[in-house]
């Protein structure tokens, strides 16, 4: 791992990365009230009768699992994701995804020195747009947007403790996934998928990221 003193400031500060993560949850929040919504509206036999529109609202949670050279910086990952859903035919479906994921903290005694240890604690939030393919009640999707990342990395030498910083972590992606969709009720199904996010880190190698594996509930208007 490779980490660096400077005090340049970074792309997105702690300040503005708190905002916008608040700002992801409060939509989580709020779409966790849409959702209930329309799972009371969407099971009325007034609602099955009407024709359903091509569009979709999806809620997930989310659980991270740390790969390559990103496990140095993470632990395991939790958080929550909330997307929208346009079908353009039977087998094709335009997506769009926000989530944020809080992964715990990663503690590690420096290979040089006993006396020496590093404290790593990073939170990701990513916006992609994308597009998947639908056989049957099974999917694959391609995703490609743009992922924030916040890291607080501090070294303890000998019982002191001293932030370190790093160059700014926000970069492009593309997610492939996989994933199911089991129906529940008339326009209520339950959605289960894996998708793997590429994170990049100061010299790491191919493949560094997270697995993240999201079930939740897909609603159709």
């Amino acid at each position: 791992m490779r980490v660096s003193l400077s005090s340049q400031p970074s792309v997105l500060s702690d300040k503005h990365f708190t905002s916008l993560s608040s700002l992801v949850l409060s939509l989580i929040l709020l779409s966790l009230v849409l959702l209930l919504v329309l799972l009371s509206l969407g099971t009325s036999p007034r609602a099955m009768s009407q024709q359903v529109l091509p569009l979709g609202f999806t809620m997930q949670a989310v659980g991270g699992v740390p790969i390559g050279d990103f496990r140095s910086y993470a632990a395991m990952g939790v958080g929550a994701s909330i997307g929208g859903r346009y079908t353009l035919s039977s087998s094709f479906t335009l997506t769009f995804d926000a989530s944020y994921t809080y992964f715990l903290t990663k503690e590690f005694v420096s290979s040089e020195c006993a006396d020496i240890s590093f404290r790593n604690q990073t939170s990701l939030i990513s916006f992609l747009p994308g597009i998947r393919y639908t056989f049957d009640m099974f999917y694959v999707g391609l995703q490609a947007g743009y992922v924030l990342r916040s890291l607080n990395s501090r070294r303890i030498d000998f019982g002191i403790e001293q932030s370190l910083k790093q160059n700014p972590g926000n970069h492009w992606s593309l997610q492939p996934s996989v994933g199911a969709l089991v129906p529940l009720f008339e326009r209520i199904s339950l959605d289960a998928n894996c998708s793997y996010l590429p994170v990049q880190m100061q010299g790491s190698a191919f493949p560094s990221g997270a697995i993240a594996l999201n079930v939740g509930i897909q609603c159709s208007f």
